[in-house]
């Protein structure tokens, strides 16, 4: 577009689950609810909403032109000519005939090719679609894009806690908002095949939206611990904001960054050390896991582990920057790291928060174990690595989720609802 050209005016209307209703373009083409206006808005909107633009990236609201009425006509879709503008045939001119003088039929001369007929067409569309890939041609084919509509939209998901808001709630007394989290509470479940489907859409975890739209508001592995040991008549109000605004209240320091940029490669070095021992072991990313009978809770581990020797588990993966530069086992007697020395063996401490999160990452996959990982190394380079096979533990597990309930009850519900502790707090 020039820069004198006057921008188009664009608007999209999507589900809140980000599905595409509609939209259109004030350009000729934008009758047609297809045009490069409308799609490059959707991805303008899609990269926005896992940023917060300041103020001041965004132009000017102060000093905005008069409107002026739109000077482009709209034209029908059928007969808008794509072509270069160049092009000999928009004037209907004949190509150019070359200089020399040759016998025979001209090598610019186009011939007209014959439709392809119903049969034709079905028959290359089977053909694309038994190739293996996913072409994105079957999506506008009735008949082929079944396969092409997001399983979170196929099996009618349930919607996220967030959405549970209501402006009217924040009105309520305690009493009645309890009432209505009750009623709200016993619509919260999940089938198996929306779990796994779920699980499947969320695999890119911290770069999917829908991620963090269903951690929202569930008390996840991470946040295990903190959850049950908490007062819920008196509940810490930065966990409940943890909980319930995850993307707005994200956890980051300098450790924390450590671990995350050093993950992959812990991943890679239990993989290699795996294989020799492990019959045809698979180590695939996981998605966000729901309970399947406590939907409250939820878990996204940082891989699936499986082996024809031991069956399905899981992998978690810590790369703690205090053995950046010494050896796990210098750090076994320190009272905050995550291994103790227990019968001449390094092993994850069952008071501390890592074994609280794995064993909430099994009981909301129901895998058989985890293989807890502790890495050290310098760059891409392995230097050391635990690793500790942990079992589901259900005498430890049980009571704890009994509390994350209560929790969830008497205090999460209260501010999805209605906002209870933030308007509550803000207001002290």
């Amino acid at each position: 577009m020039a820069l004198r050209t006057k921008a188009v005016s664009v608007w999209v209307a999507v589900q809140e689950d980000g599905a595409v209703i509609t939209g259109h373009c004030d350009c000729m083409a934008g009758v047609s609810e297809v045009c490069s206006h409308v799609a490059a808005t959707l991805f303008y909107i899609a990269k926005a909403a896992d940023m917060k633009t300041s103020c001041t990236s965004k132009p000017s609201q102060w000093n905005k032109p008069q409107k002026r009425k739109p000077q482009t006509a709209h034209a029908e879709a059928s007969s808008i000519n794509f072509k270069r503008p160049k092009h000999p045939l928009l004037d209907n001119t004949p190509p150019k005939m070359p200089k020399t003088a040759a016998t025979g039929p001209s090598l610019t001369t186009k011939t007209q090719q014959p439709m392809a007929t119903a049969s034709q067409r079905e028959t290359f569309h089977n053909m694309i679609r038994d190739s293996g890939a996913k072409p994105a041609l079957l999506s506008l084919v009735k008949g082929f894009n079944d396969s092409y509509i997001p399983s979170v939209v196929a099996l009618n998901m349930p919607s996220p806690l967030c959405q549970l808001f209501r402006t009217e709630y924040m009105q309520l007394s305690h009493h009645d908002l309890t009432q209505k989290c009750e009623e709200e509470a016993s619509r919260l479940s999940f089938s198996t095949e929306q779990v796994a489907a779920l699980e499947k859409t969320t695999r890119l975890q911290t770069k999917s939206n829908t991620w963090f739209q269903y951690r929202a508001g569930r008390i996840t592995a991470s946040n295990f611990k903190t959850a049950v040991r908490t007062n819920p008549d008196n509940p810490s109000i930065s966990l409940i904001k943890r909980i319930c605004y995850p993307n707005a209240y994200k956890f980051s320091t300098t450790a924390t960054r450590w671990g995350c940029q050093h993950e992959s490669t812990a991943i890679s070095s239990y993989k290699e050390v795996q294989l020799k021992s492990h019959d045809r072991l698979t180590v695939e990313e996981s998605g966000f896991h729901i309970h399947k009978e406590h939907s409250f809770l939820g878990a996204s581990p940082d891989a699936l582990v499986t082996c024809k020797c031991c069956g399905e588990g899981l992998l978690e993966v810590k790369g703690p920057m205090c053995v950046k530069d010494k050896s796990i086992l210098s750090e076994a007697d320190q009272r905050q790291f995550c291994l103790e020395l227990r019968e001449q063996t390094l092993q994850l401490k069952q008071s501390h928060p890592y074994y609280f999160q794995v064993q909430a990452h099994l009981a909301c996959t129901g895998r058989k174990y985890c293989d807890f990982v502790v890495w050290r190394g310098v760059g891409k380079t392995t230097q050391e690595l635990h690793i500790e096979r942990i079992y589901p533990d259900v005498a430890f597990l049980s009571p704890h989720v009994a509390r994350a309930k209560t929790l969830f009850q008497k205090c999460i519900m209260l501010e999805l609802l209605g906002k209870y502790y933030t308007v509550a707090s803000a207001q002290h």
